[in-house]
């Protein structure tokens, strides 16, 4: 990072990933003029005949590329570099018609607030995870499973809750010494591990004998329930003065180890920070000559089904991220290491079982709310994605009545097993032209160029692609537990988006390079994860193509050719251009492209004229047109109150970016993890729990994104605190103080 970063941060920034809104019921209200044609969903008109007052014909499209574009050919070589490079076919680059398709059909989805028609629903059926704050581990207790269940069909378990300090804390099995825990009260045996290793499983159920020592039951022995013989582990050490000499006190309980055996052997734990092992206290042993349990009674509570499917997964998370961590090991040839011991549990182990043992979160009325495997680990979501998406109707159609505007025209294929519902599209792109010399290398004596890290969709991450309900316009979330974001009655989806930067237009690759790791710590690049560019096509490309659509409404062609107009994509108050989008590259700069149709020109003909040329053989379809302007088309389908819609300001502010200057970057980790507090209770801690400023709100003078004014400063955040924007929450006031706070949405972004 350089100092002029460090400016930078000081200043604020904009989030390089932002989200539209995506409200078809919000569109047929606040838009009623087009409610039925556009934003309403029924079955599109069938293909098998011309349909009165419909259009069909073509009109050609310019892409003027204002930042490089990098698009063609990945491929990966041994040592698991990716590489791209311009795709040529006969020595000319190719570039594929689905490229400008994509860039159409993403645009008049946005517009129109359509389905999402890239959404995987089996993937999002499942429920998302993310890591807890370490002060929610203040709020779990100690559970096992018993193995039944009650007429509810709720399972049963047990609270292992049997200290006498009732504080619902495991006993400490010292893996390696701490100090400031242990103090001078306790001398450590480091030499005890290989035994325990041998002895000792996760889940045994032992005996065990253990002193206080600051709040926390240190272990000193332990045993296999049955056995006589115990492990010494450590000595409590008396001290002079103490005025009453504690003794030992007796337990028996259950195993919790989460460290892997390679891990113990070198009294290691699965991170720095944790430095025991623990147990979880079934009771206190009145007959220290007896192990038994027999008298031993723990409280039942029960459970629901839907918690248990969000702790499995949170198992198959831990699965999900282990196998992340081997690839990355395995690009750098580096030795595997294992996360914990549920990271490589088989869908089988991951099932529930009699015994198994967890934490548990309980509500007021000590019902289990969550379940989770380890207290400062991976949480999940109460709901789905996929539950949002089909609390707003916005998930992907399976069926042909489904169909949203652009499923009507782009067409779609159903995803519903009962049928193979499809739709054609009436919308064709011919091939491609790219204008002459476009295709560019590095300089010579350079082979490639190394692109900056481009970060993985991380979907668990929230509040990057929700808006937050039951005003979905409304952008404050303080109030809102993490674990429920993804609540429908807190949530809806909205769409990941790049916002243009302006400070990339025209620029060269190496430039944009440059200016992007200006504002970014690089020290942590590792380049085997960063793509090697050879060639790209350079700024000032010019790519040609013919657009054909058949029977179409009026509405629908306006729509469609709304986006077009390089005027229609800035905010209301700039004489400038916005820019779509294409290709690599999007969140550093990359793919900037000005659209627009030559000569604003339309070539049409109405289904009327079509069929009476067919009456009286005088015309086929595709021998005569008309010419008509684009923008007339639009006028006279009356959207000249498009840009007051808060979506269609998004998607403005997406294509145009911002005048202030500011970087557009990642938010970084350490931000992130900083906006990420939470309480023990899961709400955000004050100054966090903040969003990406949203893009649909006017005033220009709160564009900038400036939470986390300077990374290094840990005390600095939002200009506002929580407790400020909970007033004005109350007070009805806007929230155009909202930060920007996380990177990248569910569904894959396209052309913008």
């Amino acid at each position: 990072m350089t100092p002029n970063a460090n400016t930078h941060n000081k200043q604020g920034f904009h989030s390089a990933v932002n989200r539209i809104p995506r409200l078809p019921e919000k569109a047929r209200t606040m838009d009623p003029r087009n409610a039925h044609d556009i934003y309403s969903i029924h079955a599109a008109a069938t293909l098998d005949h011309l349909h009165l007052e419909h259009l069909s014909g073509y009109f050609d499209l310019e892409l003027v590329a204002h930042s490089p574009l990098l698009i063609g050919e990945q491929t990966e070589d041994s040592a698991k570099n990716h590489w791209l490079k311009v795709q040529k076919v006969n020595g000319e680059p190719f570039i594929s018609p689905t490229i400008i398709k994509g860039l159409l059909s993403t645009a008049y989805e946005r517009i129109t607030s359509s389905r999402f028609r890239i959404f995987d629903t089996d993937t999002h059926s499942t429920h998302l995870t993310y890591r807890t704050d370490p002060s929610q581990s203040l709020s779990l207790v100690p559970v096992r499973y018993t193995g039944q269940i009650d007429e509810q069909e709720r399972l049963k378990f047990e609270i292992l809750n049997g200290a006498p300090s009732k504080d619902g804390k495991p006993a400490f099995i010292p893996i390696k010494y701490n100090k400031k825990v242990l103090g001078e009260r306790y001398k450590f045996k480091a030499s005890y591990i290989k035994k325990f290793i041998k002895q000792f499983k996760h889940g045994d159920h032992v005996a065990f004998s253990a002193y206080r020592i600051k709040r926390r039951w240190i272990v000193t022995s332990i045993k296999k329930i049955g056995h006589s013989s115990p492990l010494h582990i450590g000595t409590f050490q008396h001290m002079e003065g103490d005025k009453d000499r504690q003794k030992p006190t007796e337990f028996t309980g259950y195993l919790y180890i989460t460290s892997p055996k390679e891990n113990l052997k070198e009294n290691q734990t699965n991170f720095n920070k944790k430095w025991a092992e623990r147990i979880f206290i079934e009771g206190e042993v009145t007959d220290s000559d007896s192990d038994s349990d027999s008298d031993i009674r723990s409280r039942v509570i029960t459970c629901d089904q839907s918690v248990l499917e969000r702790y499995q997964a949170t198992l198959s998370s831990y699965v999900t991220h282990q196998e992340a961590t081997d690839n990355l090991k395995a690009r750098r040839n580096e030795d595997t290491i294992t996360n914990n011991i549920f990271s490589r549990m088989t869908k089988e182990e991951r099932t529930l079982k009699e015994g198994d043992l967890a934490y548990a979160l309980l509500d007021t009325d000590n019902q289990v709310t969550e379940l989770v495997p380890i207290t400062v680990g991976r949480h999940a979501y109460s709901h789905t994605p996929n539950t949002l998406a089909e609390a707003d109707n916005v998930n992907p159609a399976r069926a042909l009545e489904e169909a949203s505007a652009a499923d009507r025209l782009f067409g779609f294929v159903g995803n519903n097993s009962r049928n193979g519902n499809a739709l054609r599209g009436r919308i064709h792109i011919d091939s491609v032209a790219v204008s002459p010399e476009a295709v560019q290398e590095p300089p010579t004596g350079t082979d490639y160029l190394l692109l900056p890290p481009l970060l993985s969709p991380k979907p668990s991450s929230g509040r990057r692609f929700l808006t937050p309900r039951p005003d979905s316009l409304n952008t404050s979330v303080d109030d809102t537990k993490r674990s429920d974001l993804f609540n429908p009655k807190e949530s809806s989806l909205a769409e990941a988006a790049f916002p243009t930067h302006r400070l990339a237009i025209d620029k060269s690759p190496e430039e944009i390079i440059a200016l992007y790791d200006s504002q970014r710590n690089t020290s942590k690049d590792t380049d085997s994860v960063r793509l090697r560019i050879t060639s790209w096509l350079k700024t000032g490309t010019t790519l040609s193509c013919r657009v054909s659509f058949d029977d179409v409404s009026p509405k629908e062609l306006a729509f469609l050719l709304w986006p077009l107009i390089p005027q229609h994509l800035s905010p209301s108050d700039s004489s400038k251009v916005g820019y779509h989008k294409i290709g690599i590259g999007k969140p550093l700069g990359f793919g900037l492209v000005e659209v627009r149709i030559p000569s604003n020109a339309v070539y049409l003909n109405s289904s009327d004229t079509l069929i009476s040329e067919y009456r009286a053989l005088t015309g086929v379809k595709g021998t005569s047109y008309r010419q008509e302007s684009a923008q007339d088309i639009i006028d006279a389908a009356k959207l000249d109150t498009l840009a007051s819609l808060p979506w269609i300001r998004a998607f403005q502010r997406v294509a145009y970016g911002f005048d202030d200057e500011r970087p557009v970057r990642y938010v970084s980790l350490n931000e992130n993890r900083k906006n990420n507090k939470t309480d023990k209770d899961g709400k955000p801690k004050e100054g966090c729990g903040l969003a990406p400023r949203p893009l649909w709100l006017n005033s220009s003078d709160d564009d900038c994104t400036d939470y986390f004014k300077g990374t290094n400063n840990t005390k600095e955040t939002s200009s506002r605190s929580s407790k400020d924007r909970r007033k004005n929450k109350q007070n009805g006031e806007g929230r155009n103080h909202a930060r920007s706070g996380d990177r990248r949405g569910l569904n894959k972004p396209r052309g913008h």
